[in-house]
């Protein structure tokens, strides 16, 4: 609303007022509306997270066991096979 007034007042073009009356408002509820928004992202995002840690094996479980390596745990190989 406040937003809206003090566009309202200033000397635009008619066509650039119309477009900035619309869309700062919005703009300005959007900024407001930030605080509250961040946490649930932020909670979102961490439950993401974990479930990925989860469904993906730990690096450092397979480096402190050799035999889950394989052929890896012999180091690197070159195009024939060579270590």
């Amino acid at each position: 609303m406040v937003a809206t007034w003090f566009l309202a007042r200033l000397p635009l073009d008619d066509g650039l007022q119309d477009f900035l009356v619309l869309f700062a408002p919005l703009f300005v509820a959007g900024l407001v509306m930030l605080p509250f928004l961040i946490p649930y992202f932020d909670r979102k995002a961490k439950a993401d997270l974990a479930e990925h840690r989860r469904a993906t094996p730990s690096a450092t479980d397979s480096a402190s066991d050799p035999a889950a390596m394989g052929d890896q745990a012999a180091g690197p190989r070159d195009e024939e096979g060579r270590p």
